[in-house]
């Protein structure tokens, strides 16, 4: 068990009588080290990608202890990453990361060690909302979908950069959501939605939503 920290990282292991040891496997005053407020493992299971406050997106190598690499923004440097405000870490395809900040969404390819924006913009309706996001699903088509703090679901289109919102007016039960969490049934994929107003069930194929209060 790993557990981001105002402290740094912190690991659990399990001890007798059902109860978890805990120790300090990175503290805050290791070099390119801060509060760690995301930990994603990567692809193949060894390392951790870890958002750090203020530093940037940083890999770690439990075995060593250590931090192996960390990518900072730079502002000569288009491809590197756009903010060290990092709220988190999702998965993306064929080992790519998606990371949310505080600009808006981060594309990472580490085998390139390229950076691709995707920035919010309150101007453009067809573009990424300025709402924080709290949770991005990349699905099977390569569709990106993001909760966001207060403008509902977005569907990023990472090849063109539009987007598609779907808001309360649209059927969703309220425009904060948290969490996505994909279903597969008879050869459709919904998202279940968690939201300020209780439970939703998205149906991506027909855009349409069904929704669950504490009443049903």
């Amino acid at each position: 068990l790993w557990i981001g920290s105002d402290m740094g990282l912190y690991k659990g292991e399990p001890a007798t009588g059902g109860n978890m040891d805990f120790s300090l496997a990175l503290p805050l005053s290791a070099p390119q080290v801060g509060a760690v407020t995301a930990i994603l493992p990567d692809d193949e299971g060894t390392d951790l990608w870890l958002g750090m406050y203020r530093v940037g997106l940083a890999r770690f190598d439990p075995a060593a202890g250590q931090v192996v690499r960390t990518y900072e923004p730079d502002p000569t440097d288009a491809n590197s990453l756009a903010d060290n405000l990092i709220m988190g870490l999702f998965p993306g395809r064929d080992g790519s990361l998606w990371i949310a900040n505080i600009e808006g969404l981060d594309h990472f390819d580490p085998r390139t060690e390229t950076f691709r924006h995707y920035r919010g913009d309150a101007s453009d309706p067809h573009g990424l909302s300025k709402a924080r996001l709290h949770w991005v699903y990349e699905d099977e088509s390569g569709a990106v979908w993001g909760s966001t703090n207060g403008d509902g679901l977005q569907r990023l289109d990472p090849t063109t950069g539009t987007c598609a919102h779907y808001r309360e007016a649209d059927g969703l039960p309220n425009d904060v959501v948290y969490a996505i969490l994909p279903e597969q049934r008879a050869g459709t994929t919904y998202l279940w939605l968690s939201t300020n107003n209780g439970l939703s069930r998205f149906d991506p194929q027909a855009g349409t939503f069904r929704n669950y209060s504490y009443l049903d």
